[in-house]
């Protein structure tokens, strides 16, 4: 009984010097970054970002593709050089016409093909030629054209305060094995690849 009461002391001394020293390590209110805890709230219905649109699927597609520009989750806002985005710079012409984004050269797909320019030029023109949730960014995006495989330029119809927000809607795939599986942008709509149980589309 005594060195049940000996451990017991024992254990509670340590506590006492312990928890305190580990205290002063941890962020206090208002410290370190956000964090934020996603709530898919429903099954995916596919993880073809040309082609979804609900929540729960572009929740996870965020996690699978890259996407060209990254959002300071402080500011809310469009920043260069974020980690998960393909653009490491841009610049815009003087009338606002025309969005140049340098990219990253570090990012592969599964396959160890490097992301590109042409990934999502590819998007962009899938977008311009079939019915997707995503064809409201036309209204701002004129084009996309890949200068070079590390350079994007994008042009508007008009200088606008949305661009950026279409702009950066516009996905990032891998296209040469999305040109392998839909040989024609018309392919994609009914293919049994889009289903949220196949594996096979990053």
């Amino acid at each position: 009984m005594k060195n049940f009461t000996r451990l017991v002391v024992v254990s509670l001394l340590i506590a006492v010097l312990v928890v305190p020293l580990m205290a002063q390590d941890a962020p206090g209110p208002g410290e370190g970054g956000p964090v934020i805890w996603p709530n898919l709230g429903d099954d995916i219905s596919s993880i073809n970002p040309i082609l979804t649109s609900d929540g729960s699927s572009n929740t996870v597609i965020g996690r699978m593709f890259p996407g060209l520009v990254g959002v300071d989750p402080d500011t809310v806002w469009f920043a260069e050089d974020q980690p998960g985005a393909l653009a490491k710079s841009w610049e815009i012409s003087e009338d606002g016409l025309v969005y140049t984004f340098h990219l990253k050269d570090t990012y592969t797909w599964s396959d160890g093909t490097p992301v590109t320019a042409n990934d999502v030029v590819y998007a962009f023109d899938a977008i311009n030629t079939i019915d997707t949730p995503l064809s409201y960014v036309l209204e701002d995006v004129a084009g996309a054209v890949a200068v070079d495989d590390y350079t994007l330029e994008i042009t508007v119809h008009a200088p606008s305060c949305a661009a950026m927000l279409n702009i950066g809607a516009i996905p990032t795939v891998p296209s040469h094995q999305y040109a392998e599986w839909f040989p024609t942008f018309e392919d994609m709509i009914e293919s049994d690849l889009n289903q949220p149980t196949n594996t096979d589309v990053v």
